[in-house]
């Protein structure tokens, strides 16, 4: 987790900063406003709103991609919401399985299949 501590009345230091905010804070702050230390960032306060913006940008990006689930993906193949009861999930599978099925006159193995495989993930 991105830290952010004062440091003296001017820099503040970011400790634990990703590969994609070191980089950010690299090359949008000019040189004489940062620094790097081996304890992390040191920046002028001057910009201390914009690192904040950013952290919370960057920590947004990773919950998100912490927090979806293949589950979800699942779900939205089947074009229900997660919190769809599985007796929806049931029904929809069976309307599309009907539809889609190779052996009927709508047939398409592509979408049955994608189907037939989230489906499955659902119920496990």
């Amino acid at each position: 987790m991105v830290t952010i501590e004062d440091l003296s009345p001017t820099t503040f230091l970011v400790k634990n900063a990703s590969k994609d905010l070191s980089n950010k804070l690299k090359f949008a702050i000019p040189t004489g406003s940062r620094s790097y230390t081996e304890n992390g960032w040191v920046v002028r306060k001057d910009f201390l709103e914009q690192v904040k913006s950013w952290i919370r940008f960057y920590n947004q990006e990773v919950k998100d991609q912490t927090t979806k689930s293949k589950t979800e993906d699942y779900y939205k193949a089947l074009h229900l919401t997660p919190d769809a009861p599985i007796f929806l999930v049931d029904a929809t599978w069976k309307l599309l399985a009907r539809k889609y099925h190779p052996d009927s006159v709508d047939g398409n193995q592509e979408l049955f299949i994608q189907y037939k495989t989230a489906y499955e993930k659902i119920r496990r």
